[in-house]
């Protein structure tokens, strides 16, 4: 889904290369999945501290 609309984006540009709307647009799509990538990045670290916590906590009470 985000890949076809980064796509569609960057075609847009190329064809209306005059018209700086689409070009803010792609600007924003790109940055938006940058955040998401950052966004799910932290939270897959936050997930994998909270896991090997747990795995530690569990090892020192045995």
């Amino acid at each position: 889904m985000l890949v076809s609309i980064i796509l569609g984006a960057s075609e847009n540009v190329i064809i209306f290369s005059d018209s700086t709307i689409i070009q803010v647009l792609t600007h924003l799509i790109s940055l938006v999945n940058m955040l998401g990538f950052i966004v799910l990045g932290m939270y897959l670290m936050v997930l994998f501290i909270k896991v090997t916590r747990r795995g530690i906590e569990v090892g020192s009470g045995d």
